[in-house]
């Protein structure tokens, strides 16, 4: 295992307890007229409403299948990609490559665990530890999204933002960091930084299975026994809105690629 992967897991301990904290809680500032970036744009790209149904993509836990190893795991995460890249293009609706491979891999690691207290004791080493738990938090699902993106060739960064409130990957897309967050199925086109300056941003929702009737209760049991502490739509409808409405205060670098 790799420096960055110990480090990286190490930077999960305080994110355990902070990262569910909803989005919508964080103070509001007032808006001063005049005030630097008070009028950036958002821009909804909502090709994909989150009211609509799944993608045709096959899950993370069938597409590692009876992978033995975490190097097993990720290599069948790549060699799916590379059968199903036209297919996939078309069902996100997207022609970048590298972008592709970005929300393809936050995709599936949102649709993988139900959003939750984490056991304290549990490290996820690997990608087949994370698939085993009974649920993730913030911290969980980008360490398992940086083991795919790894795989797919980006270049990533997982950003801690305000000492562990909120943890999630940014990827280099083309010259560019753009964010992919696999809490909560959201990307934005600029990387956190930007967001926090509020930057001009375009971001697209994907489904979640926490606003699907049909999907298995689990997926819900988060608002009840976090007490309201964890809640994926409010993760959901503050993070478009970073440095616009909902104003962390800072943020570092915890690992990288």
């Amino acid at each position: 295992m790799t420096r960055k992967v110990r480090r990286f897991i190490f930077q999960l301990m305080p994110i355990t307890l902070l990262c569910g904290f909803a989005l919508g809680l964080l103070t509001m500032k007032a808006v001063q007229p005049g005030a630097a970036k008070t009028w950036a744009n958002v821009v909804f790209d909502g090709q994909l409403m989150s009211g609509e149904p799944p993608l045709p993509v096959a899950s993370l836990r069938d597409i590692v299948g009876a992978a033995a190893t975490h190097d097993q795991a990720t290599a069948a995460v790549a060699d799916y990609y590379k059968a199903y890249a036209d297919q996939l293009a078309t069902a996100f609706n997207e022609t970048n490559d590298a972008r592709l491979r970005g929300l393809f891999g936050m995709y599936i690691v949102h649709q993988a665990q139900p959003y939750n207290v984490a056991p304290p004791d549990w490290e996820p080493y690997t990608l087949l530890d994370f698939l085993n738990a009974k649920a993730a938090h913030c911290g969980l699902y980008a360490l398992a999204q940086s083991y795919i993106y790894t795989a797919l060739g980006l270049r990533w960064q997982n950003i801690i933002v305000d000492g562990g409130w909120h943890g999630l990957l940014q990827a280099d897309i083309d010259g560019q960091w753009e964010t992919f967050d696999s809490t909560s199925n959201v990307w934005l086109s600029v990387g956190v930084p930007e967001l926090i300056n509020g930057d001009t941003r375009r971001y697209r929702e994907f489904y979640t299975p926490v606003w699907d009737a049909s999907a298995d209760e689990v997926y819900r049991q988060h608002y009840t026994e976090s007490d309201g502490y964890y809640s994926v739509p409010d993760v959901r409808a503050g993070l478009p809105v970073w440095g616009l409405r909902v104003f962390p205060g800072r943020w570092e670098i915890s690992a990288e690629s």
